[in-house]
């Protein structure tokens, strides 16, 4: 089994649907296989009804080849890819690190915008 501490698996093994969020990198795929795998050996032993209601991309460039490529690769698995993806931006970080929500942060309200979308398209997958 992954390396998951005891209280995401016990979580895994309560809940109906589980939330992955991803970054568009090739670690952040095989950490992706890795719980993918996790999910499957719970749904096997403990809990049936377990599924993946949804995978939140977070810090897409859409320049970048790479995250590209990633996000086509995810789109073309069948997991349920949650729109929108998140993109890279400085202004998350810098929010987070001066102890700012985004709604408070200078230029940072189309990005909270975009959490509010996710948050919406997640909270329909439950």
């Amino acid at each position: 089994m992954a390396d998951l501490n005891t209280l995401m698996h016990n979580a895994l093994v309560a809940a109906q649907s589980a939330i992955v969020v991803t970054a568009p990198a090739f670690l952040a795929s095989v950490g992706l296989s890795t719980l993918l795998g996790t999910i499957e050996e719970i749904r096997g032993y403990y809990n049936p009804q377990l599924k993946v209601g949804g995978v939140v991309v977070n810090g897409y460039d859409s320049r970048r080849v790479g995250h590209r490529d990633r996000l086509a690769e995810l789109e073309a698995s069948g997991l349920p890819v949650l729109d929108p993806v998140i993109p890279q931006r400085a202004a998350i970080q810098d929010a987070t690190d001066s102890g700012y929500g985004l709604d408070q942060w200078p230029g940072g309200y189309p990005l909270a915008d975009l959490y509010q979308q996710l948050f919406r398209a997640i909270t329909k997958e439950i």
